[in-house]
C-alpha cells in the first residue's frame, strides 16, 4: 500500500515537473496572452502540435498581419513572420512554404493582382561583399501561399544603390526607391529606368493611390509631393503651399478619402497634416513631441481621423480636425499619450522601424526590442486603444529579426 501511494506520489510530482517544464517553455515564443485572453499558441508552424493547428493559413486573408524582418545585416537573412486572424503566428512563414529565405536586410513590400513584393537591401550580397544563399534582391511570391514564382538576384538588379521601399502599378511598373532615387522596372524585360526628377527621394513608404504613386521631397525649406504615373518616367512636383509653417517633411501616407496625411517639422514646432492635392490645400496641426521614425521611413499610421505616432517608446493619438479656420496650435489640445511600452516591460528598449494600423479592425501594431545588441529579445504588440490603452489584445515575444514593418492584404476592393 504505501509502495503504490509512493510510486503514485512519484509519478504526480513527475507529471507536475513535465506540467510545468511545458507551462515555462510557452511563455517564450508560444505565450501572447492579450486582454482578451486569447492565446496565438504559436510555435513556428503557428499552433499547438495538431495537425489542424499547423495547416498553413491562406495568407491572402485582409484580416491577417504580415511582419518583414530585415535580419542582421551581416549575418542573417530577411524572413517573413504572419499572424492569422485567430491570432497563430508562424515564425519564418515565407522559409517554411519554400524551404528558401528572403534576400538579406529585406525592407518593404507591396500587393498587386494576387501577389506579394519583397525587396531587399543586399539580396544575394551582404554590404561586407560575403555571398549569401537566399532568393535575391526582389523576390514574387503568390498572395494566397507564399510559393515563390519570381525572383530577381543582385546582378539582375545591379543599376540598384541600396533599394529600400517598393510600390507596384503593374508588372511593367513596379517602383522602387534607391540612394540614387525612384526607378521603374520592368518584371517582363528587366529593364530599369530612373524617374526624372526623383533625385534626392527619402527613405520613406510610398504612397499609392488612384492609379499613381506619391513620394515627396524636402529641398531649401521648400516641401513637395512628388506624382508618379505609368504615363511617362518622369514625377510631377506638386509644391505645398509657401504658407505651410515646414522645413521638411518626415512621412506620408494615403488618407481614406483619397488625400495625403503628413507630418512633418519647422521652426521648432513638430506637426501632422493633411493635404489635398487636387485643390492644393493644406490643413496643419502642432504636435507636442518630435515622431521616431526609424530606417522603414514610418513616422505615423492613422485611420479615419485618428492620428497615432511614438516618441522613445510612447505611443501619442492625435483626433485630427480638418476645420482650415481653426490655429495649427488646436492640435496640441487633441493629442494624447496613450501607453509607455517601457513601463509595461521592462525588456521593450525601443520602438523599431514605426507603428502599425489595421485597416479592418484599427488596431494598433508596435514592434520593440531590447536594444540592437539584444534585438532577439523582442515583443509585438496589438493594441485596441478603443476599449483600453494599457493591456495589448496581443502580445507575442522574441518572433522577429530587426522588423522592417507591418503590412496587411488589400481586401479586394483595393487591389
Amino acid at each position: 500500500m504505501r509502495k503504490r501511494n509512493l510510486w503514485g506520489m512519484k509519478f504526480l510530482n513527475g507529471m507536475l515537473m513535465i506540467a510545468l517544464a511545458f507551462g515555462l517553455a510557452s511563455c517564450t515564443k508560444e505565450d501572447n496572452l492579450g486582454d482578451n485572453g486569447n492565446k496565438g499558441n504559436g510555435t513556428e508552424q503557428g499552433g499547438t502540435g495538431s495537425e489542424d493547428d499547423n495547416k498553413l493559413p491562406s495568407f491572402d486573408n485582409p484580416k491577417g498581419v504580415f511582419i518583414l524582418n530585415e535580419g542582421n545585416m551581416t549575418t542573417e537573412n530577411g524572413s517573413l513572420t504572419y499572424i492569422s486572424e485567430d491570432g497563430k503566428i508562424w515564425d519564418d512563414a515565407y522559409k517554411t512554404v519554400n524551404e528558401t529565405e528572403l534576400g538579406n536586410v529585406a525592407q518593404d513590400m507591396a500587393f498587386y493582382n494576387g501577389k506579394i513584393y519583397v525587396i531587399s537591401q543586399n539580396g544575394n550580397m551582404n554590404a561586407t561583399g560575403v555571398e549569401f544563399e537566399n532568393d535575391g534582391m526582389l523576390v514574387i511570391m503568390d498572395g494566397k501561399t507564399l510559393k515563390k514564382e519570381a525572383s530577381f538576384s543582385k546582378d539582375e538588379l545591379a543599376g540598384l544603390d541600396w533599394p529600400t521601399h517598393i510600390t507596384v502599378l503593374d508588372e511593367q511598373h513596379v517602383y522602387i526607391r534607391d540612394n540614387n532615387g525612384i526607378h521603374r522596372f520592368n518584371t517582363e524585360t528587366k529593364e530599369l529606368t530612373l524617374i526624372d526628377g526623383t533625385e534626392g527621394a527619402p527613405k520613406a513608404q510610398f504612397v499609392t493611390m488612384n492609379g499613381k504613386i506619391y513620394t515627396f521631397i524636402n529641398k531649401s525649406y521648400l516641401c513637395s509631393i512628388l506624382e508618379i504615373s505609368k504615363e511617362n518616367d518622369s514625377a510631377v512636383k506638386i509644391n505645398l503651399p509657401y504658407s505651410a509653417p515646414y522645413k521638411s517633411l518626415y512621412s506620408i501616407a494615403g488618407s481614406e478619402d483619397g488625400n495625403i496625411w503628413l507630418t512633418a517639422t519647422g521652426f521648432g514646432k513638430e506637426y501632422t497634416g493633411k493635404f489635398y492635392p487636387a485643390t492644393q490645400e493644406l490643413v496643419s496641426r502642432q504636435i507636442s513631441v518630435s515622431p521616431n521614425i526609424g530606417s522603414a521611413g514610418v513616422a505615423f499610421v492613422a485611420k479615419g481621423n485618428e492620428i497615432y505616432y511614438t516618441n522613445g517608446t510612447a505611443i501619442y493619438k492625435q483626433t485630427f480636425d480638418e476645420n482650415s479656420e481653426l490655429d495649427p496650435e488646436s492640435g496640441l489640445d487633441a493629442e494624447e499619450m496613450l501607453v509607455d511600452l517601457s513601463e509595461i516591460d521592462n525588456n521593450a528598449g525601443l520602438i523599431y522601424n514605426g507603428l502599425g494600423i489595421h485597416p479592418v479592425t484599427g488596431h494598433v501594431y508596435a514592434n520593440t526590442i531590447k536594444g540592437f545588441a539584444q534585438y532577439t529579445t523582442n515583443q509585438i504588440w496589438e493594441f485596441d486603444f478603443s476599449t483600453n490603452t494599457e493591456k495589448p489584445v496581443n502580445k507575442y515575444e522574441n518572433y522577429t529579426n530587426f522588423p522592417a514593418g507591418f503590412f496587411f492584404y488589400p481586401q479586394a476592393s483595393e487591389q
